[in-house]
């Protein structure tokens, strides 16, 4: 339960080459302690697992880990969320938001790797051990503002909240707000309306649909 998502996205900059990026545990079973890393997978060399009749070879294998100074992981308990932002015209690269148990974390994906920080605040709930298989959902505003929907829970088997984050296009987080979920369904799934407007979630009871403050 609790366990990450994956994302590809392209690097920045290269036509052939895509960022794969995940999060795994370093030790005990799946969903327990995930640590982020990500692979380059580079689709212009020949596979040699497949004897060069296909494309796409990984340039850093094993994985690289997205371990900068500052990261705890000893505060990801047992929920991480990825999501990652369209490239940002003014500094030519991507953000990367990770959500783990406590925390939210944003990097910037550039041409040379994953692993500049760009800011951390503490969710305004956090996940406590959640059990829910939710995710981290992003959108962007016309301005440039990047709204964050995540499912967290007021304390360790209390009631789950959905949780607004807003951010400048720099990644500095501006406001967060949040809205109190019926009891006794699972919460799965979030996504944005195209223009930001509601939130919709699915759990075990029902769907739900929130108004945000998208434009």
């Amino acid at each position: 339960m609790g366990l990450p998502e994956l994302c590809i996205v392209p690097v920045p900059e290269s036509c052939t080459q895509y960022y794969i990026i995940g999060a795994a545990p370093t030790s005990g079973p799946p969903g327990t302690a995930p640590t982020p890393f990500y692979v380059t997978l580079d689709m212009s060399l020949p596979n040699t697992s497949t004897g060069g009749t296909t494309f796409g070879a990984l340039l850093n294998s094993p994985a690289t880990k997205i371990d900068p100074a500052g990261i705890n992981y000893s505060q990801h308990g047992n929920a991480m969320h990825l999501a990652v932002s369209k490239i940002r015209q003014h500094k030519g690269d991507r953000v990367l938001f990770i959500s783990d148990n406590s925390q939210l974390f944003r990097f910037a994906i550039t041409s040379t790797g994953i692993n500049q920080l760009i800011g951390v605040d503490p969710l305004l709930h956090g996940y406590n051990s959640s059990p829910y298989r939710s995710e981290l959902e992003l959108y962007e505003e016309t301005n440039g503002n990047y709204l964050l929907a995540s499912i967290e829970k007021n304390i360790a088997g209390g009631h789950p909240v959905l949780v607004l984050y807003e951010l400048d296009p720099d990644g500095i987080l501006l406001n967060s707000s949040f809205v109190s979920l019926p009891l006794g369904g699972q919460y799965h799934g979030v996504e944005f309306s195209p223009n930001g407007q509601f939130v919709y979630l699915t759990a075990t009871v029902s769907p739900y649909v929130f108004e945000s403050s998208g434009s």
